[in-house]
């Protein structure tokens, strides 16, 4: 049986079928996977020339045959992927050549696109980038745009061109608070708020923060501070309430305790309250919180007006100094210079000494002799009770009428007797004696004359006063002629003169105080103690002669 030979396509087919039939082989290392350039397929795979195959496109078969999939023609295949190494920017010119961001890949090299340029790293179009108008770096002014390579204004109605060469933009008259309304017709810029342009007439714009616009004029802008104004606290017309002893105040926008009314403080800390407490009056914060009042010595404490001070003595006691650290300091119950109150002294008395007792000056004690019997500090021991006959010895002790009070004791009044009396005894000589008794009489020595006072109460003092004539005619001149005294009998004093004197009557007096005092009667003599003169004449006693027994 004769063999045809196989068309090329059949010769083919059957050669990949029985590839797909064969054991399943490695592929062989010598053949490069990644390569660059399109495999011939006549290599592997005997075609016929005249068979019409399509060798542009691939055909997959789904029989694995160990070589990679041909590319396109064109392509290259780099890793898992056929890339056109003429315009891939992943891969420009050969596998793996990425171009910069913003570059294409043109005929195998990285470059910027037909009519750009590449500035800082970045493709531009020249003819209208506003940062590269023309040329690199040269940037158009604010407002203006690139034209065809040119800067200039492209304003569309309806904006309105302001300005010339470079200073040339394009604005929005209605909304541009710089151009409102007309070029440069600048809005100003209100108080605590930015300047708008609304519909080409200023208005105000946004308040800052913490500011509103309470009175809804714009002209002053945003007038109040929300943050602490007490009547719009956070937002306009929040009202702030008054507190106990303070007024409201409003900070970062909330309200709180404001300052407190003169004479208060927030000693607690609890704005609740208020402030709590009255510095003008608490012990305990007086005058500021914390400052207290200390304790007063023998008183209570008092904050006045702020300060410290003394509201009260204890009973006895007395701030005398004005001193409140000190207290009340002075006892004036027993104090000599505070007796009762500050400032009375207890000063030296009349005949005693002072003592401050139960807030009083009184007499602590009296000089010998004297009482206070009227009971009044201010004239001392006033009472003498040696001759007082309402206080005789002691206060209250009255003499009885007619008596006196001497040394203390009460006595009769004072006894006064003229001798010689009919109650005189003489002593004389019956040769010399003359006329009758209380008549004038002649004595010579040894004559006398005795007088007796009978007493009813004690004598303490006799006083004598008598005068005498002086006949002594028949005495030599200067002749010393005396008598003595006697009381009881006991000589208590004498007296004379010289004889011869025209000096007439000659009056003598003598006091004598009994020590001690007599019992009963007293007894005074007169007892001549010269010799007697020549012609038998010496003295003569006149009548007059007084005794008085105290």
């Amino acid at each position: 049986m004769s063999m045809k030979r196989s068309p090329p396509v059949l010769a083919a087919t059957l050669a990949l079928s029985a590839a797909c039939s064969a054991p399943e082989t490695m592929p062989d290392a010598r053949v490069d996977r990644d390569a660059t350039t399109t495999m011939d397929a006549a290599a592997d795979v005997a075609v016929d020339a005249s068979a019409p195959v399509d060798t542009g496109v691939q055909t997959d078969t789904g029989v694995d045959t160990g070589v990679a999939p041909q590319c396109p023609m064109g392509q290259t295949r780099c890793g898992d992927t056929c890339a056109n190494l003429q315009d891939d920017a992943t891969h420009c010119g050969a596998c793996g050549n990425a171009c910069p961001a913003g570059q294409s890949c043109i005929a195998g090299r990285c470059g910027c696109p037909m009519g750009q340029e590449l500035c800082s790293g970045a493709c531009v179009d020249p003819r209208t980038s506003t940062m590269n108008c023309g040329a690199c770096g040269n940037a158009c002014p604010m407002g203006q745009m690139c034209v065809a390579g040119a800067c200039r204004v492209d304003c569309p109605l309806p904006r309105t061109i302001c300005g010339a060469g470079a200073a040339m933009e394009c604005v929005d008259a209605a909304n541009d608070a710089r151009h409102c309304g007309s070029c440069n017709n600048a809005c100003p810029t209100p108080a605590n708020a930015a300047s708008a342009c609304v519909m080409g007439s200023c208005g105000l714009g946004a308040c800052s923060a913490g500011f509103a616009n309470c009175d809804s004029n714009a002209a002053n802008g945003c007038e109040v501070d929300t943050r602490s104004d007490a009547r719009s606290c956070g937002t306009c017309g929040t009202v702030c309430p008054a507190l106990p002893n303070a007024m409201g105040a409003c900070a970062m926008g909330m309200c709180g305790l404001g300052a407190c009314n003169p004479g208060f403080a927030d000693c607690d800390g609890n704005a609740a309250n208020g402030c709590e407490v009255d510095t003008r009056r608490d012990t305990g914060n007086c005058g500021r919180c914390g400052a207290a009042c200390a304790p007063i010595a023998n008183g209570t404490n008092v904050c006045n007006a702020g300060v410290c001070g003394i509201a009260g003595c204890n009973a006895g006691f007395a701030n005398c100094d004005g001193n409140a650290a000190t207290g009340c300091e002075i006892d004036t119950r027993t104090n000599m210079a505070n007796c009762g109150g500050c400032g009375s002294v207890c000063g030296a008395l009349a005949n005693g000494t002072s003592v401050c007792a139960a807030s009083q000056c009184r007499v602590a004690s009296c000089n010998a002799g004297f009482a206070d019997c009227n009971g009044a500090p201010n004239d001392g021991c006033e009472t003498n009770v040696n001759t007082s006959a309402s206080h005789c010895g002691r206060c209250g002790m009255v003499c009885p009428g007619g008596q006196m009070c001497i040394a203390g004791a009460c006595i009769a009044a004072p006894t006064t007797v003229t001798f010689p009396s009919a109650g005189s005894t003489l002593g004389v000589s019956p040769a010399t004696t003359l006329g009758a008794v209380g008549t004038n009489r002649y004595y010579q020595t040894g004559d006398f004359v005795t007088e007796t006072f009978m007493r009813t109460s004690a004598t303490t003092q006799l006083d004598i006063s008598f005068s005498m004539n002086d006949f002594t005619a028949g005495c030599a001149v200067g002749q010393a002629l005396s008598w003595n005294v006697l009381v009881n009998g006991a000589v208590v004093g004498t007296f004379g003169w010289s004889g011869g004197s025209a000096v007439n009557p000659r009056t003598v007096t003598q006091s004598y105080v009994f020590a001690p005092r007599p019992a009963g009667a007293v007894t005074l003599r007169f007892q001549a103690t010269t010799t007697v003169c020549p012609g038998g004449n010496s003295w003569v006693w006149a009548p007059g002669g007084t005794a008085t027994l105290r």
